[in-house]
């Protein structure tokens, strides 16, 4: 069996020139990589700019046009406005014109009228005076509609009216004891179960007759039983609200009763 070849000093000293060649090419490759790797990152993030420069400069001339046609929409409306305005005033004009009677000036019939005629100075200022004026449309007069009906029972005197549901108005005032609230109508409908009266000078005002004027107090006996039971409906909801405040302060008093324990202990739990 042969012995390995040794190798002589130049023979090393080659290989190692070899390697270091091989190493520097590979370092000059992967610099060369990287440089192409970073041209083409630049040149995408240059597109990506580019395109993002042109959408803005569209997005920004879109607005601009329609900036510029919104513009010129409203002045064509404008425009549109200012002749339908003067066509009116020129159509009323015409309509005055044939409704008076042409007066000529005072500087004509002064040129015209004889120094023996009398001053015409004060009918020319009555005239001039009246076609100022323009004629006034006649009034039109109001059709009075009465839609009261006579309530039958306690549920409709709280209600509106049947009319008023129709016309979707809510004719109830907001205070019932105000009786300026009350619509004319709602007026007489709340006298027909004797809840107002008219006193002597013509006002509506809560009526104070007592319940117990009447002959016979009890259902279907007279509008007082009506009044009666719509005083205790009235009194329920007084002591429904009572009870509803007593309970929110009660609550109120039982908040701050635990807020205060709270402070008190963390005044004691604090380190002294």
């Amino acid at each position: 069996m042969s012995s390995p070849q040794k190798l002589t000093s130049s023979q090393i000293a080659a290989q190692l020139r070899q390697m270091q060649e091989q190493l520097l090419a590979a370092q000059e490759e992967e610099r060369m990589e990287a440089e192409r790797a970073k041209r083409v990152a630049e040149e995408k993030a240059g597109r990506e700019a580019e395109e993002q420069r042109k959408r803005q400069e569209k997005e920004i001339a879109e607005k601009k046009q329609r900036i510029k046609e919104a513009k010129r929409v409203k002045a064509a409306k404008k425009k549109l406005e200012e002749d339908e305005r003067k066509r009116q005033e020129e159509l009323a004009e015409a309509r005055r014109g044939k409704a008076r009677k042409v007066v000529p000036s005072k500087r004509v019939m002064e040129d015209i009228s004889d120094p023996s005629d009398p001053p015409y100075q004060e009918e020319s200022m009555e005239n001039d005076s009246e076609r100022d004026e323009e004629p006034k449309a006649p009034k039109k007069k109001k059709r009075k509609v009465d839609h009261a009906q006579p309530i039958a029972s306690t549920s409709s005197a709280r209600s509106p009216c049947a009319r008023c549901v129709e016309r979707e108005v809510d004719c109830r005032p907001q205070d019932q004891s105000n009786t300026d609230q009350v619509q004319p109508h709602r007026q007489r409908q709340l006298a027909a179960v004797g809840l107002l009266r008219k006193s002597s000078w013509g006002k509506w005002k809560e009526s104070r007759t007592p319940w117990w004027s009447s002959a016979a107090v009890g259902p279907g006996q007279g509008k007082h039983w009506k009044r009666l039971e719509i005083e205790r409906e009235l009194e329920e909801l007084r002591e429904e609200e009572e009870e509803y405040e007593r309970e929110v302060r009660r609550q109120e008093e039982e908040e701050e009763e635990e807020a205060e324990e709270e402070e008190e202990n963390a005044r004691q739990s604090a380190p002294i």
